[in-house]
């Protein structure tokens, strides 16, 4: 189950088929089965660093998983004559609640106001070191669950805009370091908004530029933090081809003073990702196969905190 916490890769790969709506069913949705490969360097995660580590001046070294994945969406529509739904979804709303995030909620349209989306979500299924920073002895990993609720609001006055909002809360199960540096207490709550505008330049290309803020308020002022994220990401379609290339810059700065570096922590964030789509292979009408290729990079003032990430994978996608 510990890998759940990286499937953000294969999650987007569900995005990329709206729910379909059957005039003489009351249940839509899709699902995705495939594999993807992550080769990453995190030294806070248990499944992109070793368990034993030299010193605390250098990244992690990159380690790599391939992990299956069978992810689900639901949607249950009580009347089809109107918009109002439920939903089961296993992809995050925020990428920050980690790759996999179940969420349940409801959905319906305001007319001239938006298409709305009000949920709960859980990630109960990450990691990280109890104490992520021994040196020359086994480090031994602890549950890190996330559980709160967000809004999605979609075609704002009927336009492109759109906004998500979350809150969740943060714990982590046995925070050894937190209990020798009150600093670095690991159990907190994020407060997340993203703003983006789908931009429809033709009938076969698009463009949807995105500002996320992220506001981390945690029991260690070390591990409370600000962060502003811009991405770009596009869409065309030739064909049965549908090609998503997306590309984000992200900063954040953190409150106060590491007590063990003795200096305050701010990072950069790079990533780019590709999604190619194939629609109907085969003459297969409800069925796509999709694949994702993506690196990213941290780069943090300390060079304990760099990460790596080079991930791929595919996918084939039902929606009925």
């Amino acid at each position: 189950m510990k890998y759940f916490s990286i499937l953000s890769a294969i999650s987007i790969c569900c995005m990329l088929f709206p729910v379909a709506t059957f005039a003489n069913s009351s249940f839509d949705g899709d699902i995705s089965l495939g594999v993807i490969a992550i080769d990453s360097a995190n030294n806070l995660n248990p499944n992109s660093s070793k368990r034993i580590i030299a010193n605390l001046d250098s990244a992690a070294d990159r380690e790599l998983s391939t992990i299956p994945v069978i992810l689900p969406n639901l949607r249950y529509t009580p009347d089809t004559k109107n918009s109002f739904h439920y939903f089961l979804s296993t992809r995050p709303p925020i990428e920050e609640v980690g790759g996999f995030a179940l969420g349940f909620g409801i959905g319906f349209s305001v007319e001239d106001i938006a298409d709305i989306g009000i949920g709960l979500l859980a990630a109960p299924f990450g990691e990280v070191w109890k104490n992520p920073y021994l040196v020359g002895i086994p480090r031994d990993d602890t549950e890190n669950s996330k559980y709160g609720l967000y809004a999605t609001f979609e075609e704002i006055l009927s336009s492109g805009f759109e906004l998500t909002l979350a809150y969740y809360h943060d714990d982590v199960d046995n925070d050894e370091i937190g209990d020798l540096f009150t600093e670095l207490e690991r159990d907190g709550q994020a407060f997340i908004a993203n703003v983006g505008y789908s931009w429809r330049i033709s009938d076969t290309f698009s463009l949807t530029p995105q500002f996320l803020y992220t506001y981390g308020d945690y029991d260690g002022d070390a591990n409370s933090y600000d962060s502003y994220q811009f991405s770009l990401e596009a869409r065309y379609r030739t064909g049965m081809w549908v090609f998503m290339p997306g590309i984000s810059y992200g900063h954040t700065e953190y409150d106060d003073t590491h007590p063990i570096f003795e200096r305050t922590r701010d990072e950069d964030e790079f990533s780019f990702d590709l999604i190619v789509q194939y629609i109907e292979p085969f003459g297969y009408e409800n069925w796509a196969i999709t694949g994702i290729a993506g690196y990213g990079e941290g780069d943090s003032n300390i060079d304990f905190f760099d990460t790596e990430s080079i991930r791929a994978g595919i996918a084939i996608v039902y929606k009925f």
